[in-house]
């Protein structure tokens, strides 16, 4: 993940910072918070520049895509016993969600969500987690990579996908999807769509004349 959203998929955690004001060796205490359940503590010693770097953590809990958010509480005593603290919130994200695709709606020619179009530059959509990074693939070909917005929505147009023009035939749209925290989830299987620009023959029909007698 970035390098200041506090978010991960490193479930084994240490902290490292700097403290001024106090004594080389002052003691450095953390809480690892889950609500109101101690996780874990780490500690670690300041050194001579002030910085520290605590011990790792043990293997830290993460639920569905979302994962879980602990709060670190640091606290450190200096010499006349002033306490002074320090707190941060990280998110570890272990997993993530399969990104969903298809003909967005406006490609969609024929009756809806049926997956047969005549439009032969057609626009992709779908959803993901929130800020995932989505690679689009058409028949195993990498075509476009998006982002999916803050609702899980995202859409790939024809305009900014690598493909030309596309004649008749079945096609098979695939994902991976990447998450702010670095889960990647591909899609288990392909969604198709059908591209038909051919319109049907009309049946020739003839009208005889005939006699009705009463």
């Amino acid at each position: 993940s970035a390098a200041a959203d506090f978010i991960t998929r490193d479930n084994t955690l240490s902290v490292s910072g700097s403290v001024l004001g106090v004594s080389e060796g002052t003691p450095v205490f953390i809480n690892v918070m889950n609500g109101s359940n101690v996780a874990a503590t780490l500690t670690g010693s300041v050194g001579e520049n002030g910085n520290f770097t605590t011990n790792t953590s043990g293997v830290l809990a993460s639920l569905g895509a979302a994962g879980t958010e602990y709060t670190f509480l640091a606290s450190v005593t200096d010499a006349n016993g002033n306490i002074v603290t320090d707190s941060f919130d990280v998110t570890v994200d272990r997993a993530t969600t399969e990104a969903t695709v298809g003909l967005a709606s406006g490609s969609n020619s024929g009756a809806t969500n049926d997956g047969i179009t005549n439009d032969t530059t057609p626009d992709f959509s779908g959803f993901a987690e929130a800020g995932a990074t989505v690679d689009v693939f058409l028949n195993g070909d990498l075509i476009g990579t998006t982002v999916a917005g803050n609702n899980g929505a995202y859409t790939l147009t024809f305009a900014e996908a690598d493909i030309i023009p596309l004649t008749d035939g079945t096609y098979t749209l695939s994902t991976i999807s990447t998450d702010v925290a670095g889960n990647i989830k591909p899609s288990a299987q392909g969604t198709s769509f059908t591209v038909d620009t051919l319109a049907p023959e009309v049946a020739s029909i003839t009208a005889a004349d005939t006699s009705l007698n009463v």
